[in-house]
């Protein structure tokens, strides 16, 4: 539901930076003790209503004497600490948003439409968008070329305006 909104041909920068610092702040309001032993007791609350059984630790690896010898588990992990630490913090953690959405400044996504609508980008912009992208610069120098050249052939020479709207065009159908 929330990946289908930000493909609304209505939806602007702004529309989908709320959405994001919405969803980072409900995320980061989920990672605390508190807000796990909640959800852990509904989670409970619907076992007992649909008759499941309660989760149980996994069986506990041994290392081979030969390798080292002993447990990979410690014998004092209880079962809500199990799943607090391996299910619930790490699913928070993968799908917590804040560092992956570094791009999203206003600078970057003036450089990429700077990027697209010039014929031969100047360095610095070509360094932040690969800085922020980890991008190889010779690479993206090489696929922006072929990009633009593509492109000319197909719509030719067309005023700034036009050219951002017909290459934004050109990128989706292609």
């Amino acid at each position: 539901m929330w990946s289908q909104s930000f493909k609304s041909p209505n939806v602007n920068f702004a529309t989908a930076n709320n959405k994001c610092q919405s969803t980072i702040g409900v995320l980061k309001f989920l990672r605390s003790d508190n807000e796990f032993d909640c959800k852990r007791n509904d989670v409970i609350e619907m076992l007992d209503k649909y008759q499941i059984d309660h989760p149980k630790i996994k069986r506990k690896k041994n290392i081979p004497l030969k390798f080292g010898g002993g447990e990979i588990q410690p014998n004092s992990f209880e079962v809500k600490d199990n799943y607090c630490i391996t299910v619930y913090f790490r699913g928070m953690y993968m799908i917590s948003m804040e560092n992956r959405l570094k791009e999203n400044q206003m600078i970057i996504i003036n450089r990429l439409n700077e990027i697209l609508i010039s014929e031969e980008p100047s360095e610095d912009l070509l360094k932040i968008v690969c800085n922020t992208y980890n991008f190889d610069i010779d690479s993206l120098k090489i696929e922006l070329n072929i990009f633009n050249r593509m492109f000319n052939q197909k719509y030719g020479n067309n005023l700034v305006f036009d050219k951002l709207e017909s290459k934004i065009k050109y990128l989706r159908q292609n």
